[in-house]
């Protein structure tokens, strides 16, 4: 037998703000003191937020991130080979090399 409950509470979920790249979250000694504070909308939230449209996890790395550390396949020599991002940018000073994904 199968139930499916509508408008209820949602079951105990770890909050999202605390691992958001937007979130400023203070603690104090006991549990129930904590502050947030959303930089994506500017405003303090005064509850745990489990779902948000606007989260991005600040584990993760971001695209300008990503390109800063990439490895280039350098194909334009007769042995094929992976290039520094640093050795890259210092042969090719106005090209960007994802410009075409």
């Amino acid at each position: 037998m199968q139930f499916k409950i509508k408008s209820g509470t949602r079951s105990a979920a770890h909050p999202l703000c605390n691992t958001c790249r937007w979130a400023v979250v203070i603690k104090g000694a006991a549990e129930s003191q904590e502050l947030i504070r959303c930089g994506a909308i500017d405003q303090m939230i005064p509850f745990p937020v489990v779902e948000c449209s606007d989260y991005a996890n600040k584990n993760d790395a971001e695209l300008r991130d990503m390109r800063q550390i990439a490895w280039v396949v350098d194909t334009n020599r007769r042995r094929v080979g992976f290039m520094s991002p640093e050795k890259w940018r210092k042969q090719n000073p106005s090209s960007d090399p994802l410009i075409n994904f």
